[in-house]
């Protein structure tokens, strides 16, 4: 039964002996007397107006110098101002029958002169929160009167500095504390003293310790009493529209957990005096009263099992499970280290986090921070096996990512268990990627604290290579197509990107994943030209720029063939299938069907890409009747009609029609002779190089024609 009393409720005091009825207000009554009247020979709290002896006798005062100085007028008038306070106070009275056998009764009548009784009433004053700060800030409260007679009520309030001077009652104070903040009532049996209840005498003892049960019992009730009120307003906050989704207002959950914390200061069992048995026995009854113990947490009012002991390592991913409030942690150490002690409440497990990731999707940062936790742990081959796959399958978060040109971000939620691969921040592949779903986001591999090395070690994944990128970017499912910038087949400036890094790397890659890069990259439109984006065997290194037209390597932001990457860049190229010179068979369409090309040009190109024909490239220029001879001035005059206007097939595959062209005749190189005058002096078929250049013996031009096969001189059977 709880009673609300004001001050005014407690007039009267009952003062008697161990056998007086004690009911609630009675002893309220009694404990307010014995703050103004004192019993003698008592170590309880004095009253105001009694002397330092207790006697009523006036003790000789020595006075400092400094007393002189005292405004005796005033004092006097401060003395008679009449001033007026109140304090709010709540008392717990539980009620017990009374059934004792036979030796017992004779034993206990023998000791106390009087019979048991056949009820007994236990009652206990709690303070609230409330109650005490408001009776506390009456106290210090300027002159306005409540800090004069703050020492008036200051016994009633709670003792939550534990200055053991919360009393046992008896009908009057006792000399034992209770241990608690609150004081007690009940018809405990005295010693002969009459300054503390009698613990010794075997029987007595029995009557007392019961007692005292019933007292730790009582204290819980006021607990959880105080424990279901905040359980209610905190319920009551939840229902509003403005909580549903954030919660209740903070203003509101900091208020409910000061009152939870002034609970357990309120009932942190501390040893008393002069028996520590007194506090022993109610907390072993406070404590025993109920398997539930209720506490409040960052979810409200749970029962302590279902609470854990709060872990700032986990605080920034831990937000569903129940924990406990830093503040009540660290203000009420005392009662959580017995909770901790009597197995009511744990530390967060492995099962708890395992619990966290299944209720809810984790935020990037939440999941980083859980990694890191993860990390952290000590490495135990058979626990990481069986918590890995827990772990990872439990484990969803979400990324959000913005695109450019949209204004709405991208939010991808990804599973654990998808991931497969981790980015190296200091490898081949560009951080800004772009990478699939089931590669790890970019900031895990750059967090401090978070090594890579673990990924590998504790959940299996790889690292992410430049052959994993490649085949992203080569083959890539619908739901994971990336935007046009970051297309290989549509950006030359992403291809680039793509090509550089894979140049960059070339040397150091297998030759198995060479290949495999190779396949993929061949059939697209991957390789960057002044004409667009062109299949690799369609393009065309710059050393051939004879036809203008033709696609030629080009990359549009830098000059990959020069400096310090020609080389890679070269070699990859080359590989994919980029040709170092154009096909003999466009040489010959072009300079023979279109006449865009003279000799001079052929062979300036020729002898550029000498060191890349093949044997048959070669043996094919020989044989193939592409070069013309010197005409004589007879020839140039005249003659039969050498012109030809037949369709030719122009560089963009279509067929159009070709101005006359002069159509002469055509000859194998190994025929022809040096265009030199001696040789033009002996009337040798010259080849037609014309002016423009000036032909040099010593050119490279020169070298190549006598390598496949231009004659330097005649023999002698031609001569004769």
């Amino acid at each position: 039964m709880k009673k609300i009393l004001p001050p005014s409720s407690s007039s009267g005091a009952n003062s008697g002996g161990s056998g007086g009825g004690i009911g609630g207000n009675s002893f309220l009554a009694s404990l307010i007397s014995s703050f103004a009247s004192p019993r003698s020979n008592t170590p309880s709290r004095p009253s105001p107006f009694a002397s330092s002896s207790g006697r009523g006798t006036p003790v000789p005062v020595k006075h400092e110098s400094s007393v002189d100085k005292v405004d005796l007028k005033k004092l006097v008038a401060d003395q008679r101002k009449i001033v007026e306070g109140s304090v709010l106070l709540s008392v717990f009275t539980a009620e017990a029958k009374v059934k004792l056998d036979e030796k017992m009764e004779v034993e206990l009548e023998r000791a106390t002169k009087k019979r048991a009784p056949p009820t007994v009433k236990v009652g206990l004053i709690y303070t609230g929160k409330d109650e005490y700060d408001a009776s506390e800030k009456e106290e210090i409260e300027g002159n306005e009167g409540s800090k004069d007679v703050g020492s008036v009520f200051l016994g009633l309030r709670a003792d939550l500095e534990g200055n053991n001077s919360s009393r046992v009652y008896i009908g009057h104070a006792t000399g034992q504390t209770t241990g608690i903040s609150g004081h007690m009532s009940a018809r405990f049996i005295p010693t002969v003293e009459r300054e503390s209840i009698d613990l010794v005498d075997r029987n007595v003892s029995v009557w007392n310790v019961e007692l005292l049960h019933i007292g730790g019992y009582l204290s819980r009730i006021a607990y959880e009493t105080e424990m279901a009120a905040i359980a209610r307003l905190y319920s009551a906050a939840l229902q509003t529209s403005s909580s549903a989704l954030s919660g209740p207002d903070e203003n509101l959950v900091t208020w409910l957990q000061s009152r939870c914390l002034h609970a357990l200061k309120f009932f942190t069992f501390r040893p008393s005096t002069p028996s520590p048995e007194v506090s022993r026995i109610m907390q072993s009854a406070f404590f025993s009263g109920s398997e539930i113990f209720s506490i409040f947490s960052t979810s409200g009012v749970k029962p302590a099992s279902e609470v854990r002991i709060r872990n700032p390592e986990m605080d920034k991913f831990v937000k569903s499970l129940p924990v406990l409030p830093k503040e009540i942690q660290d203000g009420a150490m005392d009662v959580i280290g017995l909770l901790q002690g009597r197995n009511m409440i744990r530390q967060i497990t492995f099962d708890d986090i395992i619990w966290e990731m299944r209720q809810r999707c984790f935020e990037e940062d939440e999941m980083i921070e859980c990694l890191k936790w993860r990390v952290g742990l000590p490495r135990q081959a058979a626990f990481d096996i069986h918590f890995k796959e827990q772990f990872v399958g439990a484990g969803v978060f979400r990324i959000i990512e913005k695109q450019e040109g949209k204004e709405k971000q991208e939010e991808k939620l990804v599973p654990l268990a998808s991931i497969r691969t981790f980015i190296n921040p200091s490898g081949l592949v560009p951080p800004d990627g772009p990478f699939p779903t089931s590669t790890l986001p970019l900031r895990f591999s750059t967090t401090k604290g978070l090594p890579t090395a673990s990924f590998t070690e504790l959940f299996g994944w790889g690292v992410f290579s430049i052959n994993d990128w490649v085949i992203f970017l080569s083959s890539k499912p619908p739901a994971e197509s990336p935007t046009p910038d970051q297309d290989i087949t549509l950006s030359p400036i992403f291809a680039e990107r793509v090509l550089a890094a894979i140049a960059k790397g070339w040397a150091n890659i297998s030759k198995a994943n060479q290949e495999d890069i190779v396949r993929r990259l061949s059939p697209l439109t991957c390789i960057p030209t002044q004409l667009g984006l062109k299949l690799s065997t369609d393009a065309y290194f710059p050393a051939a720029h004879v036809f203008q037209d033709l696609p030629m390597v080009t990359f549009p932001s830098t000059n990959a063939l020069s400096g310090r990457t020609k080389l890679p860049t070269e070699t990859l190229l080359e590989a994919l299938g980029v040709r170092k010179h154009v096909d003999l068979q466009v040489v010959f369409n072009r300079m023979i069907k279109t006449g865009d090309w003279t000799i001079p040009q052929l062979v300036k190109y020729l002898a550029g890409v000498r060191d890349t024909l093949t044997k048959e490239e070669v043996e094919r220029l020989r044989q193939t009747t592409a070069f013309t001879k010197e005409e004589s001035s007879l020839e140039q005059k005249g003659g039969p009609d050498t012109t030809d206007s037949k369709s030719v097939v122009s560089a963009a595959g279509t067929s159009t029609s070709a101005a006359p062209v002069p159509r002469r005749l055509r000859y194998k190189i190994g025929v022809l002779y040096e265009p030199t005058d001696a040789m033009r002096q002996l009337g040798l078929p010259l080849l037609d190089w014309g002016n423009n250049p000036k032909w040099r013996t010593n050119s490279d031009e020169a070298k190549f024609l006598f390598f496949l096969g231009l004659q330097r001189y005649p023999p002698l059977q031609e001569l004769l």
